[in-house]
This record gives C-alpha cells, structure tokens and sequence, in this order.
C-alpha cells in the first residue's frame, strides 16, 4: 500500500546561505593523466572542488553560515527553537550535532535538536522536518544546517572517480512559520534499501567496525580507481541509472499533486551530482533547460549543500522573488530520492561565503 504525502500550508522557507572552503582542489593538477582529466572534466563541467582543511568539520561551516544568514536576515537568533543537521558527517557518533551548533550558536535550550543521516537526498528530507515541527506547533523558526565531507575525509586520494566530482561545504537554511497562509507545500519520497550498497560509506561503523591490515588495504578496481573498504564508494553508473529512473516519477508526482505543468514551473532544483546527469535529466524530462540552474564547475558535487547552493547562482541572474512554483529534487545515497514543490518567492537567498 502506497503512503500518502505530506502537505504543509503554514511553514515557509526564510532565507538561506552556504559556506565554502577557501581551500581549492584543481582537478587538472591531479596526477590521473592529462587525457583522463580532460575526458572526465568535459563530462562533468567540474574543473574544481572545494576541499576542506584536516581541523574542519560540516558543522564549522554551517555555523559560519548560520551567522553570516542571521546577520542578512536581521533575524534575533534567539527566536530559533529547533535546530536540524543533515549530514553523513557528524562531528561524534554520540551526541547529536545539532546539539553542539546550539551551544555554539548560544540558541536557547527549549529547543529540538536533531541529527539526520541523510546526503544527496538531505534538503528535501530537512525541509519535511522542519516543516512537521512548525506545522504541529512545536517550532515557530528552525535552523537547518547542512553539510558535506566527502571530499576531504572519504574519498581515497588515489580513487580517479571520487576525486573529479566530490567538494566539500556546509550550509543554512532559515525555515519560520508564516502569518499568512502559504502554497501549500507537496512532498515526494522513495527510497530502496536493497540498493544501499550502490553509494555510501561502509567501514567503520557497528556493523562492519575497521580491521587493521583488513578493512584499510587498498584494492584497485576494473576501472583504475584505488580505494581501501573504509573509503567512500559509489556504483557510478548504478547510481546514474536509479537518477534516470526514479526522479522522473518522484517529480511528476509533485507536479501532479501541486496541480503544475511543467510549463508552469518557475525553476527546477535538482542535486547537482555533476553535469552529465543534471543535463541528461533536463532532456528526460523534457524541461526548459534556462528553467534548471547548472552550477558544479568551480566547487564540485556538495552533497546535501548542492541544491541550495544552484539556486543561490541562479538567483545572480534570475528575481527569486518570482519563484512561486519551485520543484527541488534530490537523489543518492540509499538509495533515495526526495522531491518538493515549494514557493520560494518570499525566501532571502544571499551569496555564499567563504571560510
């Protein structure tokens, strides 16, 4: 039996901003060979990636992030009573990360605080908490933070594949209850479990703990690519096909239940997972490609921080005042894939910094 989708009329989205690294990796500087490069940066349209320092967490950025968007906002950080962190890397495994930006951000403690182990997939899956908490009456102002490591933490040095689209980041979002009713907001989700082996990390864990000599031994695959089983993997061409299969449908089913025509729609936000498939999704779907932001080329895949972070550069050129009729989606890890329809005309969306 399939579950019906959520729907939320009061919350809205405020405002929200991503940090980055100062720190640049220029893939074309890697040692994987002049003709490689060239081949996966053609494909990708990512020539840089934001790489993170070894005493760098998600949660340094966000919280930079989290400053710098109350400061544009004029916002009284003291009215956030629930804090979000959506990331696969947390600063400890116990206690939440969302607890430790609370105390560094000096929020008051009658607050929620929750961690949300979620990546590509994670706005979406931060959007629908944030929502529940302020239309159940928990929360008026929630702070979703954000963030990604993969790059910097994950990814083996020598794993050409990992290398050429991951960057790190962290970001905040700014979710408040309205005065005034909104669009109601429709959520899609789907996830496949059997599928998680396909994208993750699966090492060092409870289930599968780190073994000296065994679990940290590098193996070179068909591919040339070199990692050890404490390292990030994904199955790119596995992921690429659950992206060509499942965002169609979970997309259709937002528009279907927000009553929207493709035509209709002021701007698609899809995870920016690199070139290639943002742009083989636009011509999937069929959609107007000035309609769907492409921003990968100077920071790399940022995880969770990928849709924000297109829709901020979009905005350079386009009135986000304008985007009544907004679809984000995004897929990876899980395997999941999250899609909304949301109005984003009364969101503030300020430039990224960088930390």
């Amino acid at each position: 039996m399939e579950v019906e989708m959520s729907v939320f009329s009061t919350p809205y989205v405020a405002g929200m901003t991503v940090a980055l690294p100062k720190e640049r990796v220029h893939l074309r500087d890697l040692p994987f060979g002049k003709a490689f490069l060239e081949r996966t940066i053609k494909l990708t349209e990512i020539e840089d990636v934001c790489y993170a320092p070894s005493d760098k967490t998600v949660t340094d950025y966000a919280v930079e992030a989290a400053k710098h968007l109350f400061q544009r906002l004029k916002f009284d950080a003291s009215e956030i009573n629930g804090i979000l962190f959506v990331s696969g890397y947390p600063d400890y495994i116990q206690p939440c990360t969302a607890g430790v930006i609370q105390a560094r951000l000096g929020l008051t403690t009658k607050c929620v605080a929750m961690d949300i182990n979620h990546v590509c997939s994670g706005f979406v899956y931060g959007l629908l908490e944030a929502f529940m908490l302020i239309q159940n009456g928990l929360c008026q102002n929630v702070l979703l933070c954000m963030g990604d490591l993969a790059a910097s933490r994950a990814i083996h040095p020598k794993d050409r594949a990992g290398r050429m689209v991951a960057g790190d980041s962290g970001a905040a979002v700014l979710i408040s209850a309205s005065d005034v009713p909104c669009f109601s907001t429709e959520f899609s989700f789907y996830h496949d479990g059997s599928r998680a082996d396909k994208l993750g990390i699966f090492v060092g864990a409870n289930r599968r703990p780190r073994e000296a000599g065994v679990t940290d031994v590098e193996k070179e695959d068909e591919n040339g690519n070199i990692r050890t089983d404490e390292n990030f993997y994904m199955d790119g061409m596995e992921v690429m096909r659950f992206a060509m299969t499942e965002v169609r449908p979970s997309v259709q089913e937002v528009l279907d239940r927000c009553s929207w025509a493709k035509e209709d729609v002021d701007v698609f936000g899809f995870h920016q997972a690199n070139a290639f498939i943002v742009k083989s999704l636009i011509r999937h779907l069929k959609l107007p490609a000035e309609r769907v932001p492409l921003f990968v080329k100077h920071m790399g895949n940022l995880g969770p921080d990928s849709i924000p972070m297109a829709l901020i550069q979009h905005s350079l050129t386009h009135d986000a005042s304008q985007w009544k009729r907004c679809v984000l989606c995004g897929f990876g890890a899980g395997l999941s894939c999250a899609a909304v329809g949301i109005d984003f005309s009364k969101t503030r969306v300020f430039s990224f910094i960088e930390v």
